[in-house]
Order: structure tokens, then sequence, then C-alpha cells
């Protein structure tokens, strides 16, 4: 198709939508029916261009008066509270449930890690030494690891926890614009650090105070890490291999989707530091602190593949923004 002609033959039709729309608080009755057959006429000419062209400005302008048409079209918004239950029943659900695959790999990548270097350093005394002297080693197996939750105030551990872990799952889907690349390593680097602290603690037959701190908030809050993880390098791989679509509109819808991620784990990252500031430290069980643990893992999982099931079998694909040319056309 020849697009300048296309251009030429249609962008009459394009500039009277558009001046319909910027007009239409004093629209006449005629002109109210003339904006709806516009809009539906552009509708197709934007499918069309989508199809058939490569340039950027065409399609970013048609895409913006398609969408101020479509908006002036409905008339009445979606209530905020509608689109806030649609994003935690469909949004965030249906991305993370699409990247159960990659989110899967990096928890045992994670997992196989974390637990042959721990295994490694609690049966090398060698390797313990290069870590630390004996002493700092007793101090933290004894008093600092415990320490660590109970020496601030709840509330404001909480708050920093939540900051912490957000940072760092923020930094995992970031590194999604160098193509996911740094993701294992940053996995790798939080590994290393638990494997660490595990592997100090066995060697100290400290390990059911290790585990018992430690799986409360970690299940929820790891699954969390992993799930950035797995989305960043799921987009930066869309890169690579972009399936059917062009690269930059596979890019872009990805990119959307991967956001409703990022907002749907700043809650997930807030449960798991309230049970790191309250439950964690608490006076509890051990059996009773890892249950809660447990089950908030096992609510969250269960919430994805309930929720995120069903949206993948309605075709949702977690995109936050409704391509234009979905519209009804003529």
């Amino acid at each position: 198709m020849d697009i300048d002609a296309f251009v030429t033959a249609h962008r009459p039709v394009w500039d009277r939508l558009d001046y319909l729309v910027k007009n239409r608080s004093s629209l006449t009755g005629t002109e109210v029916d003339e904006l709806v057959e516009l809009y539906q006429r552009v509708a197709t000419h934007l499918s069309i261009v989508r199809s058939s062209s490569k340039d950027p400005m065409l399609v970013g302008r048609l895409s913006a008066i398609v969408a101020r048409a479509r908006s002036a079209v409905t008339g009445a918004h979606t209530p905020a509270w509608r689109e806030l239950v649609r994003f935690f029943t469909v949004s965030f659900p249906v991305v993370a449930y699409r990247a159960r695959w990659w989110w899967l790999a990096s928890s045992v990548a994670f997992l196989v890690v974390a637990w042959v270097m721990g295994a490694w350093v609690a049966a090398n005394p060698e390797v313990q030494a290069s870590i630390a002297s004996p002493e700092v080693i007793s101090r933290l197996v004894n008093e600092d690891f415990a320490d660590y939750y109970s020496e601030h105030p709840a509330a404001s551990f909480a708050s920093q926890v939540w900051i912490n872990n957000a940072w760092v799952s923020a930094q995992m889907i970031m590194y999604a614009v160098l193509l996911g690349l740094p993701i294992p390593y940053a996995l790798y680097a939080n590994a290393e650090n638990v494997a660490v602290s595990g592997g100090l603690m066995a060697s100290r037959d400290k390990l059911d105070i290790f585990f018992g701190l430690i799986l409360p908030h970690g299940l929820l809050e790891l699954t969390a890490v992993f799930l950035a993880a797995a989305v960043g390098m799921r987009l930066g791989w869309t890169v690579i291999d972009p399936g059917p679509r062009r690269r930059v509109e596979a890019l872009a819808e990805q990119g959307r989707a991967v956001m409703s991620v990022a907002l749907g784990l700043v809650v997930v990252l807030f449960v798991s530091g309230l049970i790191e500031a309250f439950v964690t430290p608490s006076g509890l069980p051990t059996w009773a602190r890892v249950s809660i643990g447990v089950l908030a893992e096992a609510a969250f999982l269960a919430y994805v593949i309930v929720f995120g099931r069903r949206a993948l079998r309605q075709n949702e694909t977690g995109d936050i923004e409704r391509a234009p040319d979905v519209a009804p056309t003529a």
C-alpha cells in the first residue's frame, strides 16, 4: 500500500474528527452522528496504518485522535473502584501467570545456588575464616542475626523493609531495558547473601533459628523478587523474540503489562514487610510464625493461579492500555 497516498486521501477525515472532538461540548445532533461515524472510520484507518506503516509519528497521531474520539463517544468513564478491581483480578495476576515458567526457573535457580553455596560455607572452616573472624561469626549467629529483626520499632522497620524490597524488585524490572542481562547476576548476589548467612548459622548448629526467622516473611518476599526478575527477563527476551508482531509493538505491550507487576508487587511487599516487622520477631512459637508465612505464600500463589488462569482464558494480556484499534469499526 502507498502510505503517502493513503495519508493524502484520508487526512481531511482525520482533521475533521479532530475538530469535532475538540468542540464536542457544542456539537449539534447531526455533528454528534458524524463524530461517531468518523470515529469508526478512523479507527479502521489506524488498524490499516499499524499493519502497513512503520512511521511512529503517524501511528502516534492517529492513536491520539482515536483515543480522544473514543472518550467522547463512550462518554462516562469507568469508576475508579472498578479499575482498581480489574487491576487486582485481571491485570496483575494474568501477567504473573503468563510469566510462570520464567518465575519458576528464577526460583529454582536461586534456591539451588543458595543451597549449594550455603552447604559449601557450612562445611569449610577456611571459607568461613575468609568471610569473618571467629569472634565476628560468633556474634552474628548468637546475637546479631536475631537482633536485626527486633532492634527497631516495628512500624518504622516495616516501612524500611518495604521500601528496600520494593527497590530491589523495581531494579529487577528496570534491568529489562538491558535485555534483562543484569538480572541473573542480581539474583546471584541475593542468593549469595542468603547462602553466607545460612551457611554460617549452620556451621554453629543454628539452622533452626535461621529458618525460624527467615521463613515467615522470606517466602513471600523472595517470591515477589523472583516474579520481578521473571517479568524483567521476559520483557528483555521480547526484544530478541517478539513473535508474530513487530518488535516495537510487542515491546510496548509487554512493557505496559510489566508495569502491572511493578504496581502489584508494592502491595505484596507491603504484606511481606508487615510480617517481617510484626510476626518474625514476635514471641509466637516458631511453628506458628512459619505457618503464617506459609499461609501468606499459599494465598498469594493461589490468587495468581486462580485469577491469572481465568484471565488468560479470556485472552487478557495485562496490558494497562487498551489498543485504540480494538474499538468497534464499520
